[in-house]
């Protein structure tokens, strides 16, 4: 509904409601909203115009303007400068708070520059900016009432105001400037105003003191709506120009305002209370805190009146801003109340005379009004060129920069890293200082080797709480009550492992122990079970200061708690032998069935001097026989090889390395702790972490290792497990070579390749004991069930079944909250442990066994040695011996036809010495069989050492060991320098 009755000129002004809409158009196509700039300032423009129009406002958002209070930040005592863009140089900033639409004028400006003691404030000139534009196109000047209406209207999406205050230039005659000085200003234009600012106020008062219903509301006659739209002409379209064109530039960059104001001290720039601002009020405070980077390499900003907590805070800014930027600086001042900074190509001494350095300069210091480090003065632009060596590159910033990536990638390789840095940042940096980045980088994200230990009390209760069961047992060494608590055992034991482990886990346990690669050492033992797909299901871990007799004692006593005594659950044991281990079973567990790895066991046969190819394959024949015949059979073989390897043999029990001697009811036939090697290699990047670090990952990785292979089982549709099903499949296929014949009572004959075997369904045996230890039907007991037209799957033990495999992992591992919620168990930090460092660099590499290979992809010299021609030893070769040359009598060697020079032969001109020796003559090199010297010309030749020609007066022959010489003389003379024979005559020089 409209309340005029002329819309049809492009300049008549009408209003209309649009439901609950108050509408304003402008021209005849744009209507503007109520709230809108535009129309409040309509509404605020000449009221006396307007008549009753203002009869009675709407509630709700059209008022916002009369209720909001805006904040000023008055600029002062600075001046606009141009270049290198428009901005405010120099000054102070006040803040005056509480300002509403009644208060704002110009006087109340004039006002507040008295309060600031400036003389003659009326003389300034006051700007103020549009939000979101910068000072270059939102800057506008303050000239009337009208403009300060026009300014709040602007300021409707926003609190705070930017006004800036400007002197003017000193003149000489200047009767306005003198009166103000004088205190007598200049009564003809403040009565003017005060006529004008009176009129509009008495309207005002008019306006809001009479109610005139809303259907009584007209315009005036045709000669005052002309004079409004010439009021309005040039002022409200220029208003609708500026808000179009702010959306062009919000956002654009606000520029950075540079202070002189180095002041070190907290002085007040006015006494009033009612004008400071509150610390902590956002944009109504002339402060602002520094906001840290949410990317590591994002340049942080630094603008003037930023809030720091203190300076180390300001001075890592500055200098992640320096190597962002790509420009190094220097620190004049670096104390902890202060610190300035310039570039650092200012400081260059190299620089011609006259010329002018970069005037980059910051500036921050302690205000203990603010309790914060600020920065006072700032100069953002550099006029030098960028640099490749920036001295602000330090190991700490890029360890900063780059600590994500090495999150996620913790084996980055220095070299990459380096590569990565000169890429990305345009620097160039050494690799000791890559390394100490690195270094720091992987302390922040797997933690301090020393702290950690301090925190285990903690942990250990956090463990209990979250997962009940759980078996977690800690020993510390105190020798004095005076003394702090120093670390030295933990035994954890989860109780998902326990309840797994006995909930189906096949009885045989394997025992290990692996070094910890961290700057404390240890030892890392650990037990492993085997699951009823034939993989290690972990059961429990510990960290002792060493693998000896006392803590393998404490780790079997506290293992049998967990999980239970031999007696009751018939446990069986595997280990490597390790040192420690064998005393302490006969001491603790003297009952338990204990094997021993066969590949361990043959290395220490081997060390013994049984290297012999024969006697290893009848070793692993004999382990691997499932029978006891078989198994003497390749007993007597190896005695009949070695008599002493039989007996080095004979001294281990046979139910300790032999598949023939174990025990059925394991149904685990495992002759190697592969299980343990397995989890030794499956932690093996946790065992260089920090203690905390390590076990909180050895946690997460069985955690999600029991939820993944739970799931994926569940999805198997067959009886049994699938590596049980394989090895069945395979029985199947050789079964079909056999021959079953029926005997009664579910017993039969199998007949294969020239072999017979008797097969019990009932009792699950077979006489090649196959299927005895492993609980998979053999080749031949498969022959037999397929003759029943029985399923052989359900002749599989149970202990291979789908069924048993998902009750493991049904319990699972609860996960744990952050260290920083851990609750405080209050008992006194802990100490790590003594390191007890060998010398030398620390190995972080296991020693390989004597039969292994350095490079498996390339064939080894195995069981050769060399053997010396000239002393006849064996363990080196003729250049490197140092011992006397050794005959043999008796023995010669076989010669072959010798070659002349060209490698043509030259049988024709050998000829044989009295000794028996081959002697080359004319056209040949000279070779002599057996020894000798050979005399040519003028000068004697002598047999050197290891078989080389030496020719004395003359030129010697051709090289040392073996290589005779070549010889030119038409005579040829042979000694033999054998016992028997005479001494050589003396040579004439």
């Amino acid at each position: 509904m409209a309340y005029s009755d002329r819309c049809s000129s492009a300049k008549t002004l009408c209003f209309c409601i649009d439901g609950n809409r108050w509408l304003a158009l402008i021209d005849s196509h744009r209507w503007v909203p109520w709230n809108a700039p535009i129309f409040g300032f309509l509404l605020s423009f000449r009221a006396r115009s307007l008549r009753g129009f203002i009869a009675q406002a709407p509630s709700g958002p059209e008022t916002a303007m009369a209720e909001k209070n805006w904040t000023v930040k008055l600029h002062h005592g600075g001046q606009f400068v141009d270049k290198p863009r428009k901005s405010y140089v120099g000054g102070k900033v006040a803040v005056f708070d509480g300002m509403v639409e009644d208060k704002m004028s110009l006087p109340e400006l004039w006002d507040m520059g008295k309060e600031l003691s400036y003389p003659a404030p009326r003389s300034h000139k006051y700007y103020y900016k549009i939000p979101k534009l910068n000072l270059a196109k939102g800057l506008v000047l303050l000239e009337k009432d009208n403009d300060v209406l026009k300014m709040l209207e602007c300021h409707l999406d926003t609190s705070v105001i930017n006004a800036y205050m400007v002197a003017p230039p000193v003149e000489e005659n200047n009767p306005d400037v003198a009166a103000e000085v004088d205190g007598q200003p200049n009564l003809d234009d403040v009565g003017n105003d005060e006529e004008e600012l009176e009129a509009e106020t008495d309207e005002e008062q008019n306006d809001e003191g009479e109610d005139e219903p809303v259907n009584n509301i007209t315009f005036g006659d045709e000669e005052e709506d002309q004079r409004l739209d010439s009021d309005i002409d040039d002022d409200v379209y220029k208003l609708v120009d500026v808000y179009e064109q702010r959306a062009e530039y919000d956002n654009e960059e606000v520029p950075v305002v540079v202070s002189e104001d180095e002041s070190d001290n907290d002085a007040r720039e006015y006494d009033s209370d009612e004008l400071r601002s509150i610390d902590g009020s956002g944009d109504e405070s002339k402060y602002f805190l520094y906001r840290e980077p949410t990317k590591p390499q994002e340049k942080p900003i630094l603008k003037i009146g930023m809030k720091f907590v203190d300076a180390k805070q300001f001075r890592k800014a500055l200098r992640s801003h320096a190597v962002l930027s790509g420009y190094d600086i220097h620190f004049q001042k670096n104390e902890g109340s202060r610190v300035t900074c310039v570039c650092k190509e200012s400081q260059d001494q190299s620089k011609l005379e006259g010329e002018v350095g970069c005037k980059w300069r910051i500036h921050a210091s302690w205000n203990n009004q603010e309790s914060a480090f600020i920065i006072k003065t700032y100069h953002p632009n550099h006029s030098c060129s960028k640099v490749f060596e920036n001295t602000q590159a330090t190991s700490a910033i890029l360890s900063d920069m780059y600590i994500e990536n090495l999150r996620d990638d913790p084996d980055w390789k220095l070299s990459a890293i380096q590569k990565a840095v000169n890429r990305e940042l345009g620097i160039d940096v050494s690799t000791s200082k890559i390394y100490n980045a690195k270094k720091k980088a992987k302390k922040a994200i797997e933690g301090d080797f020393t702290e950690q230990y301090s925190l285990l009390w903690d942990c250990c209760n956090i463990l209990s709480i979250r997962n009940p069961g759980s078996f977690v047992k800690m020993k510390v060494d105190r020798p004095n009550l005076n003394d702090k608590p120093t670390f030295q055992r933990l035994f954890i034991a989860y109780g998902a492992w326990i309840e797994g482990f006995k909930s189906g886990c096949r009885k045989l346990i394997g025992l290990d122990g692996c070094f910890l690669k961290g700057s404390f050492g240890g030892q890392l033992l650990s037990v492993v079970g085997r699951d009823a797909n034939n993989g290690m299901f972990p059961i429990v871990i510990a960290v002792v200061e060493a693998e000896i007799t006392d803590s393998w004692t404490w780790f079997l006593t506290h293992l049998l708690e967990a999980i239970g005594s031999v007696d009751e659950n018939g446990w069986c044991f595997i280990s490597d032998r390790q040192k420690g281990l064998e005393e302490t079973f006969e001491t603790v567990i003297p009952q338990a069935h204990h094997r021993f790895c066969l590949r361990h066991l043959y290395a220490n046969f081997k060390t013994n001097g049984f290297k012999s190819l024969k006697l290893k394959e009848e070793m692993w024949l004999a382990a691997a026989a499932f029978n006891k015949e078989e198994f003497q059979h390749h007993m007597m073989n190896i005695k009949k090889e070695d008599l002493k390897a039989y007996e080095y043999l004979s001294k281990v029990e046979p139910n300790q390395w032999a598949r023939s001697y174990f025990d059925p009811d394991v149904k685990c036939e495992l002759l190697c702790n592969n299980l343990s090697e397995s989890w030794n290699h499956f932690i093996i990047k946790a065992r260089e972490k920090p203690i905390l670090t390590m076990l909180e990952m050895i946690r997460r990785l069985v955690m999600r290792r029991i939820q993944v292979n739970s799931a994926k089982m569940a999805k198997n549709e067959g009886l049994i497990c699938p590596k049980a099903q394989a090895k069945l499949d395979m029985c199947k296929e050789n079964s079909r070579n056999c021959q079953a014949l029926y005997s009664g009572c579910r017993q039969f004959e199998v007949l294969c390749h020239s072999t017979f075997h008797a097969i019990d369904l009932d009792q699950k045996t077979c006489s090649c004991k196959r299927w005895d230890f492993t609980g998979i039907p053999c080749l031949h007991a498969v022959a037999a069930i397929s003759k029943m037209k029985l399923k052989p799957e359900s002749f599989v033990d149970v202990c291979f079944h789908k069924q048993t495999y998902m009750k493991q992992y049904k319990p699972i591992m609860h996960p744990l909250i952050d260290k920083s919620l851990w609750p405080k168990t209050g008992h006194e930090p802990l100490l790590p442990p003594i390191l007890r460092s060998k010398p030398g660099r620390p190995k972080k590499k296991r020693k390989r066994a004597i039969d292994e290979a350095k490079q498996p992809y390339k064939l080894k010299r195995l069981n050769t040695s060399l053997q010396c021609k000239k002393c006849h030893q064996y363990g080196h070769n003729s250049r490197t011996c140092k011992g006397a040359p050794v005959v043999i009598e008796g023995r010669h060697k076989t010669t072959r036809p010798l070659r002349a020079k060209g490698g043509r032969p030259a049988n024709d001109n050998q000829v044989k010495d009295k000794e028996g020796s081959n002697v080359q003559r004319e056209g040949g090199s000279l070779v002599k069989r057996g020894g000798g010297v050979f005399k040519r010309g003028g000068g004697n030749t002598v047999k050197g050492r290891g078989g080389g020609l030496v020719k004395r007066g003359g030129k010697p022959g051709r090289g040392s060991a073996g290589v005779p010489g070549s010889l030119e003389s038409s005579q040829r003379i042979s000694y033999n320098f054998s016992q028997s024979s005479p001494a050589p005559p003396n040579s004439q020089d």
